[in-house]
């Protein structure tokens, strides 16, 4: 089996200096173990030991996705259910583009493309714009 032996990977502009670097995303990464896998000939060496760690890798970095999109979910469960708690209460909030601060009861919360919104009269406020609340 191929495997590198390449401690790390820089690119150079015409001057020689080194550019910035960029991180290995988990598409790249599993593109690469995709090739590495396809690639692997068992003839050669390749011990089923290498093949196996590699499948475990394959695996965790598919676990990682899973957690993290578990976790972004649960998220945006918490913060729904933080604007839900508003309802009825006070807010004074300044958005972007505002020269003055919105205030007034919360009366609704809206969910826009998974994000909580707070219904201020006829305003809807984004959570985060928030500075005080009575």
């Amino acid at each position: 089996m191929y495997t590198s032996r390449v401690a790390g990977v820089a690119t150079y502009d015409a001057a020689g200096s080194e550019a910035p670097r960029r991180n290995l995303g988990k598409d790249e990464f599993l593109q690469l173990l995709v090739t590495q896998l396809r690639n692997l000939d068992i003839g050669e060496g390749a011990s089923n030991q290498e093949f196996i760690a590699q499948m475990a890798q394959f695996t965790m970095v598919e676990e990682l996705q899973n957690l993290s999109a578990t976790v972004t979910e649960m998220m945006s469960r918490q913060m729904i259910a933080e604007a839900g708690g508003l309802v009825g209460k006070t807010i004074e909030a300044w958005p972007p583009g505002y020269t003055t601060p919105i205030t007034g009861r919360v009366s609704a919360v809206e969910v826009i493309a998974g994000l909580p919104f707070l219904k201020v009269g006829d305003i809807r406020v984004n959570m985060s714009h928030v500075t005080k609340i009575s």
